[in-house]
């Protein structure tokens, strides 16, 4: 049996004194470092703490990790505080931002006096990129600040220019010490002083630059100070953007007021001149039925008068002549016709003579002679008379001759002197008479001038009751204004088309105010059908409201039957050629299958908006000879000839072409028709064959 020891250790006297002390030291450090952590939890965090916890390496480290928590704490107690500061700045000038946004030179000042005083700097200034030019973009100084005022400057700054104008190239910010003397200086009413730190900011928002702010100062810029100057430039540089959208959207509104109030007086002018139109077509309604009356009185003047009488235009061409006119002639064997040549009635000398006569009146004279004959074995005597017709302008634009027959005064003297008195009565009335012609013949021609101008007008409510007609559209369509009026629109139309929903928009359109154009396909009086180009206009009141709508129209049935024909003939055609057809620029847009059998295609579709060019080689397409044979077809020159061709397999071919420009109303091209048809060559003719333009 083993004998149990004794489960106590037996320690020396001195040695228990000295393990009493050290525990009696350690609960001492103990309790200072309590004290120490105390403290620091109460936010002590300047305490300093006396490390007395012993010389080993654990003791020692022990106290430098209190050390270094301590001022752990301090850092983190100071970013925070940082944080903080960055935080209030920006909530405030967000304040400041949101209330002063109206004017942007007032809302500057208070920027750059408010950044100034948050950061305890002392100088700076505000600059706003003025890019409104973009070749000579400038920084305007708008707002600056020193020892709490304002100092108005005005100063720019080129893109590039000095440390501000890189900032803007550069986009970040430029944070300077130790600056040069020159640079600039600090003053107040006591002295001038060199500021020591320099930081320049752009104010950017979404990688746009709005402007710079510039501030100097005493003391140094700390990192936070930077970092809370760039976040409030982001703000800034919003600020300033939205205060610009602003500016131009007042000034884009008090533009489009403007234009308003210009619409609206343009509106009311056109009202006025419709009026005006009205009462002109009127007006000459009434002064051509005058003209009628006054032209059937000329005429039965004319043609009362024994004497003869002619006009000719300056080409010595027959204008217009009396009944007592053709008669003389006859005699003679000859029968006038409007624009003979009257120096063909002359010869030799004698058409000399004449030719000299003509010039004289056609060059402004008025004069008269007696000329003799010799007619039927007798001397026969005529006075003739040559005056001048001018028009408004007082140019000469025909002569009016007049010729008397005044054989029995010559040849009777016992009745000179009553002749002699008859001839100048007579000569006075000729005058008259020419005078009066004269004044008539510039009437009418002004007179028919502006009845050539006039159309037939209509007029409709805007739900397309007639209202008013002119005279020139009951002519056109058999109907009396009183047949007419108060019918409704769909009086002239079929009533397939009257149901259309083609037509409810055309009038749709009309009440939105939208004119309307184009040609219509029409019924008038007994059944007859017409076809018009007609212009729907709306006119409105001083408020932009539809009031009535006003169609001009003239009547173009007979250019419709004949293009109906011509489509016709061009479709037959169509049916026994080779046809392809292109736009002016050279893109198809159609072919028949003749056509496409030929170039062995098999639809229509294969082609169809396609250029020319798919038949040729690329080198031809590429050639200036094939650009200048489009620009010669824009210009309506035809071409036939033979010309080699690319099929669709990409086989070449020879075919004899016609092309043909075809033109529409105003004389202009509008489509290329092509007829064509194959044409056999042997390998010797193709290789022997000259040049060729790549049509």
């Amino acid at each position: 049996m083993a004998v149990q020891k004794f489960p106590y250790k037996i320690v020396k006297s001195n040695n228990l004194d000295k393990l009493k002390s050290q525990i009696r030291s350690l609960m001492e450090e103990i309790s200072s470092a309590r004290n120490f952590i105390k403290e620091i939890e109460n936010g002590n965090l300047s305490i300093e703490f006396q490390n007395r916890l012993g010389d080993s390496a654990a003791e020692q480290a022990l106290g430098d990790s209190l050390i270094s928590m301590r001022d752990q704490m301090r850092k983190i107690a100071e970013e925070e505080r940082q944080r903080n500061w960055i935080t209030e700045g920006l909530a405030q000038f967000m304040d400041i931002l949101r209330s002063s946004n109206d004017d942007l030179k007032s809302l500057s000042h208070i920027i750059i006096s408010n950044v100034i005083k948050y950061l305890h700097a002392n100088q700076g200034s505000l600059y706003i990129l003025d890019d409104s030019d973009k070749d000579n973009a400038c920084l305007d100084m708008i707002a600056c600040y020193a020892y709490d005022r304002k100092k108005h400057v005005s100063k720019r700054i080129g893109i590039g220019e000095g440390l501000v104008g890189q900032c803007v190239l550069e986009k970040s910010p430029i944070y300077m010490t130790n600056l040069p003397g020159d640079y600039l200086k600090i003053t107040s009413g006591l002295g001038a002083a060199l500021p020591k730190n320099l930081l320049i900011v752009p104010l950017i928002v979404n990688d746009r630059v709005y402007g710079v702010m510039e501030m100097a100062s005493f003391n140094i810029f700390e990192p936070h100070h930077r970092e809370f100057v760039e976040k409030v430039g982001e703000s800034i540089a919003s600020t300033i953007a939205n205060v610009r959208i602003n500016e131009q959207t007042k000034q884009l509104l008090a533009e489009t007021q403007t234009q308003a109030e210009m619409m609206r007086a343009q509106e009311e002018e056109m009202r006025q001149n419709m009026e005006e139109l009205t009462a002109t077509q009127e007006e000459m309604q009434r002064v051509l039925r005058d003209v009628e009356k006054k032209e059937k009185y000329l005429n039965q003047l004319l043609n009362v008068s024994t004497d003869s009488i002619f006009t000719i235009d300056r080409e010595y061409k027959l204008v217009s002549w009396n009944k007592a006119f053709a008669k003389t002639l006859e005699q003679y064997g000859m029968s006038l016709q409007k624009g003979m040549n009257t120096l063909d009635w002359y010869s030799g000398e004698e058409r000399t003579k004449q030719v000299a006569i003509y010039n004289r009146v056609l060059s402004g004279e008025s004069f008269d002679f007696t000329a003799s004959a010799e007619q039927n074995g007798k001397t026969a005597y005529h006075l003739s008379i040559y005056a001048p017709l001018r028009n408004e302008n007082n140019e000469v634009v025909e002569a009016a001759i007049f010729a008397k027959d005044v054989s029995a005064m010559m040849n009777a003297q016992r009745e000179l002197q009553a002749q002699e008195e008859e001839l100048r009565q007579n000569m006075e009335e000729l005058k008259a008479t020419q005078e009066e012609m004269t004044k008539t013949e510039i009437a009418m021609a002004g007179q028919l001038a502006a009845i050539n101008n006039s159309m037939a007008t209509i007029e409709f409510t805007m739900d397309g009751t007639v209202i008013n007609a002119n005279e020139r559209f009951c002519q056109f369509t058999g109907y009396s204004l009183d047949e007419v009026k108060g019918k409704h629109h769909r009086f002239f139309l079929y009533q397939e088309e009257y149901e259309s929903a083609a037509y409810k928009e055309f009038w749709r359109a009309l009440n939105s105010g939208v004119a309307q154009n184009g040609e219509f396909r029409r019924t008038v009086k007994n059944g007859r059908e017409v076809w018009i180009s007609a212009s729907y206009t709306v006119v409105k009141d001083s408020h932009g409201n539809p009031l009535k709508v006003i169609k001009f129209a003239m009547d173009i049935t007979e250019q419709k039957l004949k293009a109906v024909d011509y489509e016709g003939q061009i479709d037959a055609i169509r049916r026994s050629n080779a046809v392809i057809e292109f736009d002016m620029k050279g893109n198809i847009i159609y072919a028949n299958q003749l056509f496409l059998s030929a170039m062995g295609y098999d639809e229509a579709v294969d082609v169809l908006n396609r250029h020319h060019s798919i038949f040729i080689s690329e080198f031809e397409a590429r050639s200036s000879e094939y650009k200048r044979f489009w620009e010669r077809l824009q210009r309506g020159e035809f071409f036939t000839g033979e010309f080699q061709r690319k099929k669709a397999n990409g086989e070449t071919i020879w075919i004899y072409g016609s092309y043909n420009p075809i033109v529409n109303a105003d004389g202009k091209p509008y489509k290329v028709v092509k007829y064509a048809h194959v044409v056999n060559k042997n390998a010797q003719a193709v290789t022997t064959r000259s040049s060729v333009p790549a049509l």
